[in-house]
Formats: C-alpha cells, sequence, structure tokens
C-alpha cells in the first residue's frame, strides 16, 4: 500500500487519451477504468491533464505535446506562487 503524501506535496499526473490499437478493446478499457479508479483513490488531489491524441507512444513521437503542458503546469506554479509570496508581504 502506498503511503499518503503531505498536503503540501502537490500531484499532477498526465494520461493519453488515445487506446493501444495493439491490445483489445476490453483490455484498453479495463486499464482506463483501472487508471482513473487508481487516480483517484491514491491520488485525490492531483490535478489530472489528459494528453489529447496521445497514446504510450507519443512522449517519444511528439515530445513537443508533453513539454507543451510541463510548461503549462509550471507557469501555474509559479504564478501561484509570485501570489502567494505578494499576499505574505
Amino acid at each position: 500500500m502506498l503511503r499518503s503524501l503531505s498536503a503540501n506535496i502537490s500531484v499532477t499526473i498526465m494520461t493519453g487519451n488515445y487506446y493501444d490499437e495493439q491490445l483489445p478493446s476490453a483490455l484498453n478499457k479495463a486499464w482506463a477504468k483501472a487508471e482513473q479508479e487508481l487516480i483517484t483513490r491514491v491520488f485525490p488531489r492531483a490535478q489530472h491533464i489528459v494528453v489529447n491524441a496521445a497514446d504510450r507512444r507519443m512522449p517519444y513521437t511528439a515530445p513537443q505535446a508533453v513539454v507543451e503542458q510541463v510548461l503549462k503546469i509550471v507557469r501555474q506554479f509559479k504564478a501561484r506562487e509570485a501570489t502567494v509570496t505578494v499576499r505574505d508581504r
């Protein structure tokens, strides 16, 4: 069993919305359901980003889409931190 993370640790999970063409449809559906249940149960406060048109090969074939999402997360984090810093003054 996984231990709970501290409340001050933020978690962002990125998944794709495309199925694996090499797997049977039933297995893809079971994987998607298990993935969602795991995210909900283990990381209930996590930010879940679904990358459109992404599958397991996407980080290798189109890394820019992943980079864009990571940069977006970093910008959001910096904006939140700037707001907290200004408020604390």
